[in-house]
């Protein structure tokens, strides 16, 4: 009997021990929740819109100027004033992002003398012509009437208010006017307006003469009215969409010429994603092109 008390006994106080052990040394019996921080998701940047971002600058951004907006409008990306002008403020890009950047620019806000002699080679180096017409595509007042010395301006005047009006951009104030095409411009093939001009005319010339003497032998069928096929595609008319077909047909295989490569071919000289919804224009065109070609 006093083996089993002594037995209890010493049960007894090692569970005491176990549990004063435990209250020491052991896990705490009230648990202290760790602060949790909420989950924020990271916002990642498109590739497509990477590198288009624009740093604000001292004067006007050239979206809210709406003549030059309107302009913008009447012009491809592949037209050559609007790269020239890409060129000068910017430097080289891609000619799909041109008129977003240059939408987005408002001057600079930061101008030191290396980077203003840097600006005024690239805008001296111009064709006098092509600074005339790169200079009314964001609607700068180049009239003798707006010089102090009212009479026709030089190349270094026009220069030098090319580059105070890129340090800081303003509206002219002027009513809408429409985009002119200056005579000599220089084209994307690096010929002159004035030059492709008089090589149209004698080629409209010789093709009418030989349909004039083909008239008896063979009758060619009419162009379909331009009111036919509508494209209603800013920038571009109907004229020159059928020129540019014809050009593109005529120096394509006759063999593996196809509407849809015609149709990828416009799209990216009209600077839009689709133009699916006018294929049977660009058919009728594509036609029209291979039968006087």
């Amino acid at each position: 009997m006093a083996d089993t008390t002594k037995q209890d006994n010493d049960a007894a106080v090692v569970v005491a021990a176990t549990s004063l052990a435990k209250g020491s040394f052991g896990r705490s019996s009230s648990r202290v929740r760790k602060a949790t921080a909420a989950f924020v998701p990271t916002m990642f940047t498109s590739k497509k819109n990477q590198g288009l971002e624009v740093a604000p600058g001292n004067g006007t951004k050239l979206e809210d100027m709406p003549n030059v907006v309107s302009n913008f409008q009447q012009v491809t990306w592949s037209n050559p004033h609007l790269k020239m002008l890409h060129m000068i403020v910017f430097g080289v890009g891609k000619k799909k992002e041109f008129k977003q950047r240059l939408l987005g620019f408002s001057g600079y806000a930061n101008m030191d003398s290396s980077q203003t002699e840097k600006i005024r080679a690239k805008i001296h180096k111009l064709q006098l012509q092509d600074l005339k017409s790169v200079m009314d595509l964001v609607d700068i007042e180049r009239g003798q009437e707006s010089f102090d010395e009212k009479k026709n301006p030089t190349k270094d005047m026009l220069t030098d208010r090319f580059l105070q009006w890129i340090e800081e951009p303003f509206v002219s104030g002027r009513s809408k006017r429409k985009l002119r095409t200056l005579k000599g411009a220089t084209t994307k093939k690096g010929t002159t307006t004035a030059a492709a001009t008089s090589t149209s005319a004698k080629r409209k010339k010789s093709t009418a003469a030989a349909a004039s003497s083909n008239k008896k032998k063979k009758k060619t069928a009419a162009p379909p009215p331009e009111d036919d096929i509508d494209f209603n595609i800013p920038g571009a008319s109907i004229a020159q969409i059928r020129q540019k077909v014809h050009e593109i047909v005529a120096a394509a295989d006759r063999e593996t010429c196809t509407v849809k490569a015609v149709r990828k071919q416009l799209e990216d000289w009209l600077d839009v994603d689709d133009l699916k919804d006018h294929k049977d224009a660009i058919r009728c065109l594509v036609m029209e092109a291979l039968k006087t070609a």
